[in-house]
């Protein structure tokens, strides 16, 4: 592996990990796949948080393939480390587009992925929590999206830099 692609890989866990540890009040992987709704999230979860980013994580490795500039580290510039640096960890910020992509999404057709309190199910009570618990209609149901679009920007930036 290239330096960029060691510190890419690392970097892109710490943040995948990151994401994953604060999604739990989502219930993004609830089991209970028999209620459409539950079933719909799942599914846009697994794909949104699972496998578009190993998509990104193979495509974004192959593009810094050559990121090992010649000569030993004690020899690089302060222009190549930071760019090696840059190249690596820049990349990794795309996992946080991911979950703006899905929380995105999920802000603006809550319905499709949640129940209401109204219309909740009694098999669901308090395990699955209702479009009012997650403060799911507010005005800023876009900004999800357009801090998505930034997080792409970034990681793409990181690609062009490697």
């Amino acid at each position: 592996m290239t330096v960029s692609q060691q510190i890419f890989i690392v970097f892109f866990a710490i943040f995948w990990g990151a994401v994953f540890s604060v999604s739990g009040r989502w219930r993004m992987f609830q089991p209970i796949l028999r209620f459409r709704h539950i079933l719909y999230r799942w599914l846009f979860s697994f794909f949104v948080m699972n496998v578009a980013p190993i998509v990104f994580l193979v495509l974004a490795f192959y593009c810094l393939k050559n990121g090992s500039p010649d000569g030993s580290p004690s020899q690089w510039g302060l222009w190549t480390t930071v760019r090696l640096l840059l190249a690596g960890v820049l990349p990794a910020f795309a996992i946080f587009g991911f979950y703006r992509i899905w929380m995105g999404m999920v802000e603006l057709m809550p319905r499709v992925f949640y129940e209401s309190k109204t219309q909740q199910s009694n098999d669901l009570k308090d395990i699955e929590p209702t479009i009012e618990e997650l403060h799911l209609n507010h005005p800023h149901k876009w900004w999800n999206l357009g801090l998505a679009a930034c997080y792409f920007a970034i990681a793409f930036l990181g690609l062009k830099i490697g």
